[in-house]
């Protein structure tokens, strides 16, 4: 097996909202054109974060973005794996954590100290994926809320 990472350009816009549009259908979420337009954005503003395509053997089996913040609590910037994505067929082989580890790289290259991700909490498959490769619960709530103009 030889999984790599491929930094996507706008010219792979497509290709990462099927990848996205399948996650979000999988997680049962919604998928509007908002996500479509900060994919774009996403892809063409690296200074926001970067989306790379997992290839595996020349094939492209998912996709990961991760964007960048930074956090007092671990002393410099954050990233945040904002989706992660390997297509079910190729699930269990393997792929994920050897993406997992490349994506890691990439954060510790941009000189991100910390990297947390959101796992919905019926995923139980997902939440011990991450468990498995070294991610922990922080004892607090991930909470957010959508803003929008009054």
């Amino acid at each position: 097996m030889s999984v790599s990472l491929i930094p996507a350009t706008k010219k792979d816009c497509e290709t990462v909202i099927v990848l996205s549009l399948a996650l979000a259908r999988e997680e049962g979420t919604s998928f509007k054109g908002r996500q479509e337009a900060a994919i774009e954005l996403l892809l063409g503003t690296v200074e926001f974060g970067r989306i790379f395509l997992i290839d595996e053997c020349g094939v492209k089996v998912g996709y990961a973005a991760l964007s960048w913040g930074f956090s007092i609590k671990y002393g410099g910037r954050d990233g945040f794996l904002d989706e992660f994505y390997i297509v079910k067929e190729r699930r269990g082989q393997g792929i994920g954590a050897a993406a997992l580890r490349l994506l890691e790289k990439e954060a510790f290259a941009e000189g991100l100290v910390a990297l947390h991700l959101e796992v919905l909490k019926d995923n139980k498959a997902a939440a011990n994926f991450y468990h498995r490769n070294g991610y922990a619960d922080r004892r607090s709530l991930f909470m957010s809320k959508r803003l929008q103009s009054n």
